[in-house]
C-alpha cells in the first residue's frame, strides 16, 4: 500500500492504493505520464509491465484528519502507517485490517505548526515514531502509549523532512528551511 492523497478532512480521506512501482524502486507516476516516451527513457520499466500499472486502485480511504494532510509513512514491518499534518497530530493507521475504520491512534504531538514529516524508528519496532514541523521541532513519540516523549530539536525556522538512515535504524537526517541538514542517533 501508498498513501497518495495529501489532503484529508472529515469528507476529505487519506487514500490508499497499492505500492507495487515504490517497492521495487519505480517512481509511482501517473499512467498518462507513463506512457510518454521520455519518462520510460528516464525510468525504464524493465522488468515491469504495463499489466503491473494498471493494477494500481484505490484500496481504502482513511479519516480522522481535521485539516491538510502533509506526509504519510510506513513502518519498517508494513503493517503500520502513520501521518501528519496541518492539525498537529500523528495519527497511527492498520489499513490492512478489514473492519477497521478510521485511525487506530492518535497522537497530541505538542507542535504549534504543520507537521511536514513523520516516520516510524526502524530500530524499536513499531513502538516509537519521529516527527518534524514548521515550529522548527523534531520531537520522538511514544506509539505505543500515544503521547510525545521527547523534544528532541527546536530549531529557529521549519523542519520540513526527515529520514533514517538504512544502515543504522537509530540514525535519521531532517532538513530544514535554515538550508541545513541535521544528523540525530536516538541511542
Amino acid at each position: 500500500f501508498f498513501a497518495s492523497a495529501l489532503h484529508s478532512t472529515p469528507s476529505t480521506p487519506v487514500s490508499v492504493v497499492s505500492p507495487l512501482l515504490c517497492i521495487f524502486g519505480v517512481p509511482m507516476l501517473p499512467l498518462d505520464r507513463v506512457r510518454d516516451p521520455r519518462v520510460r527513457r528516464r525510468w525504464p520499466l524493465g522488468r515491469f509491465s504495463e499489466r503491473l500499472l494498471h493494477c494500481l486502485r484505490q484500496q481504502r480511504s482513511l479519516f480522522g484528519h481535521s485539516g491538510c494532510v502533509n506526509c504519510v509513512s510506513w513502518s519498517e514491518l508494513g503493517d503500520l502507517l502513520v501521518s501528519g499534518g496541518d492539525d498537529c497530530v500523528v495519527h497511527l493507521w492498520r489499513p490492512h485490517l478489514r473492519g477497521v475504520e478510521g485511525s487506530a491512534g492518535a497522537v497530541a504531538t505538542g507542535h504549534t505548526g504543520n507537521i511536514f514529516g513523520v516516520r516510524v524508528a526502524p530500530c524499536c519496532g513499531n513502538g516509537y515514531a519521529v516527527s518534524c514541523a514548521r515550529d522548527g521541532g523534531v520531537r520522538l513519540l511514544d506509539l505505543r502509549r500515544l503521547r510525545p516523549l521527547q523534544v528532541i530539536a527546536e530549531l529557529e525556522l521549519s523542519v520540513n523532512k526527515l529520514c533514517f538512515l538504512p544502515q543504522q535504524p537509530s540514525v535519521f537526517l531532517t532538513a530544514g528551511s535554515d538550508g541545513t541538514v541535521r544528523l540525530f542517533d536516538l541511542r
